[in-house]
Formats: C-alpha cells, sequence, structure tokens
C-alpha cells in the first residue's frame, strides 16, 4: 500500500491559497468551486491555518462544527407550509400557528397554501466571496455527512446555494487509524473533495510560532529538542499517553506566564504534570539548567543592541567557529540561526534600512558556520525582494549567493 503525501501546517496554507485562487476563476466561468478536506490529528493547527486564510486574503470566514448539530434542519434548512389569510385587501401569508391569532383580528383563511424554504441562519450570515469551514466532519452525524456530500458537490440545499454568494468550503477531519471515535468515509464521500493529510513538524511549529509572537524561550526549546515531539507527533497522535499538539500549547501558553523560570520550576512541574506529562517538562527543566532560556532575544539583536553588542552576545553564547571550533556549540547556533531568519521572514516589513544591514552582518559572524552562513543567506534571498538586493550589493555575500 501506498503511503500517503503529508504536508506540514504551512505547506498546507500554501496549498490552500492557492486553491482559493484557482476556484475563484472556476467560479467565475460558472463552475462550482473544488472542496477540500484537511485530515490531521486534533490541535493540529487546522482550524487555525484556515482563519489565517481567510483573515490574510481579506475574507469572511465561518466555522460551522458539525460535530455538536443535533438536527438536519440546522445544516441543511426546512419547507414551511405557509396559509393565505385576508382582510379586506390586505393578503398575506401566515405560518399554521398564527392561524388562530389572525382569525382574532378579523382575517379569513383563502384556502390557498404554499410551501416555502427556509435556509438555517447561518447560510443568511454567509458573506458573499467567504471561506465556510465544516469542523469535525468525520465525527458528524451519518444524516449531516450525506448531507455534505451534496453541499460540496452541488452546493445547493433546500431552496439555497451559496453559488451566489461565492463561497469555498473546506472541512476538517481526525485521520480514520483506529485512535479516533471518527465515522469511515467511503469512496463516494471521498471523491466528492480533495483531501491533505497534515502532520505536525517542529520547524514548521517554530516559523508559526515566530509570525505570531509566541515566547522566544518556548521557541528555542523546541528547535533545541524537536525530536522530543517529532517523535511522538510524526505519523500521528496515538492514544497511549503521548501529548497532542494542541496540549502542548496549552502547556506552553501556562509557561509563557512566568517571568523567570529558573526561579518558578516547581510551578513549571506542576503545570507540565497535568498536561505534557513528565517526559517534555523534564526536558524542559533540563534546558533551564543549562542556562538555554537565556539566549539572547532575537528582536534585540536585530532591533536594540548596537552591533558590537548584538555580535559579543552571539560569541557568549554560541562561541565562534572561525576562531574556535571545537569549543563551538553548533547546536546553540542552530536555534540562532533558524530564528533570526523566521523573524525576518515575518517581520522585516516592520524594521528600519539599519536594522536590516544589522541584521545582514550578524549573519556573516563568527557564530555561525559556513554552512549555516550559507543557509541563512539562501533563505533571505528567496523571503523578501528588498533584503536580496542589498545582499546582492554586498560582495561578502557573492559567495554565499553563488555557492
Amino acid at each position: 500500500m501506498t503511503k500517503e503525501t503529508t504536508y506540514k501546517p504551512n505547506e498546507t496554507y500554501n496549498i490552500l491559497k492557492s486553491l482559493v485562487e484557482a476556484n475563484d476563476a472556476i467560479m467565475k466561468a460558472g463552475g462550482v468551486p473544488v472542496s477540500v478536506s484537511l485530515v490531521g490529528t486534533p490541535g493540529l493547527g487546522k482550524t487555525t491555518i484556515c482563519r489565517e486564510l481567510a483573515r490574510d486574503l481579506n475574507r469572511d470566514f465561518f466555522k460551522l462544527n458539525l460535530a455538536q448539530l443535533t438536527e438536519p434542519s440546522e445544516l441543511i434548512g426546512y419547507y414551511s407550509k405557509e396559509y393565505g389569510v385576508k382582510k379586506g385587501e390586505d393578503i398575506k401569508w401566515v405560518t399554521e400557528n398564527l392561524l388562530t391569532k389572525c382569525a382574532e383580528e378579523g382575517y379569513e383563511y383563502t384556502g390557498d397554501v404554499r410551501t416555502r424554504p427556509c435556509p438555517p441562519d447561518w447560510v443568511v450570515s454567509l458573506q458573499e466571496g467567504g471561506i465556510l469551514l465544516l469542523d469535525d466532519y468525520s465525527r458528524s452525524n451519518t444524516l449531516f455527512s450525506q448531507a455534505v456530500m451534496e453541499l460540496v458537490n452541488e452546493q445547493t440545499m433546500v431552496g439555497w446555494d451559496l453559488k451566489k454568494k461565492g463561497i469555498q468550503i473546506i472541512l476538517t477531519e481526525n485521520p480514520d487509524n483506529g485512535e479516533y471515535n471518527v465515522a469511515s468515509m467511503d469512496k463516494a464521500q471521498t471523491d466528492r473533495m480533495m483531501r491533505i493529510n497534515m502532520v505536525w513538524d517542529a520547524k514548521d511549529w517554530a516559523e508559526r510560532a515566530e509570525k505570531i509572537g509566541l515566547d522566544e524561550r518556548l521557541i528555542n526549546f523546541v528547535l533545541w529538542k524537536p525530536e522530543t515531539f517529532e517523535n511522538k507527533k510524526q505519523d500521528g497522535i496515538s492514544a497511549s499517553n503521548q501529548v497532542t499538539p494542541r496540549m502542548m500549547d496549552k502547556f506552553f501558553s501556562l509557561v509563557s506566564t512566568i517571568d523567570d523560570f529558573e526561579k518558578n520550576l516547581d510551578r513549571i512541574l506542576l503545570f507540565g504534570d497535568i498536561s505534557v506529562g513528565k517526559n517534555i517538562t523534564s526536558e524542559l527543566i533540563n534546558f533551564i539548567n543549562k542556562k538555554l532560556d537565556k539566549l539572547p532575544s532575537v528582536e534585540k539583536l536585530i532591533k536594540e543592541y548596537n552591533l558590537d553588542t548584538a555580535k559579543a552576545q552571539l560569541t557568549q553564547c554560541c562561541g565562534d567557529y572561525e576562531k574556535d571550533a571545537n569549543n563551538w556549540k553548533g547546536a546553540t547556533s542552530a536555534i540562532l540561526c533558524t530564528r533570526l531568519y523566521n523573524y525576518m521572514r515575518h517581520h522585516s516589513g516592520k524594521l528600519t534600512k539599519d536594522n536590516i544591514k544589522q541584521y545582514l552582518e550578524l549573519i556573516l559572524h563568527g557564530a555561525f558556520s559556513v554552512d549555516q552562513k550559507f543557509l541563512m543567506v539562501r533563505q533571505t534571498i528567496g523571503a523578501n525582494n528588498n533584503l536580496t538586493s542589498i545582499l546582492a550589493s554586498d560582495p561578502r555575500f557573492i559567495k554565499y549567493m553563488t555557492k
């Protein structure tokens, strides 16, 4: 059996962005947009990615959790029977429960009956060109999953459709691997939508954490021991007491409220004991004992310190590969190498020209190996045209750009 291709959250984001753009063209030509389902473990960030995508594309976002619906009408709507009543020249249509009241007000029943489609409230709330997220598709009742098949295939239901508003549908699922209480999907269901199998990845997580401004001590921690997390998550989270991405994020949220880790180890142990367990908590304590939670702030290295101070900070925590490779701290250097690039990728638009020049000078510092310098230069070239033009104008970077 061929192993399914898996995608990291950032890769998934880029695929979704391309899909949304393609669907715009499909709908403009009169076609039905292609839906996609994100398949991954709980807490992986499936919903967050969709929300970020809608925000970045300036589109309305509406989430409907299918597992929380109890009546089919909440998803598909219903038909309402109405009765014609008349008082003089005044004719109107009312539901059966209002007939008595209308009779008391002098209205007479005309004998006319009609049915009127009533879409659910969430359909009325959808904004044109928006993204509709049908969350927990695989956990929904069979009645709802059958309705979703029609919705993603035709975008129509009881007297209403989504095509007029240009709505695009994304679904989320947990994997059907025996570890989750989900409904199995047959070919008729899976053929109606594309599927993206998502997995957790430490470097991918670190990049997204940089983007949203997560506590950098914890970003450094994950980059320091990525195997601690990846071994548990690479092929999906099992139900055998292994930490989930969502629980890891909750633990990190609690720990990030602590200003001084070293003085609050008992508190960290307490938070860890009720969330991620002893293995990850012990690794974090080890990280703190090695003083790695006190690595220099990447933002300060670029924006606040003068160049000499920034270089001294790098030398102090990493050593100097060019002058003393034997005592150079490669693991620490690798953390800061990744952090510097990720910071520039997501925050370069808020930096001054002097900040950018300082970043470029730090790339050349002896705290980084030749391979790391090459990597940062190549990544910087791919991330920002403005940075590329500055690099290209400095002969010191040419060898790294053309290697």
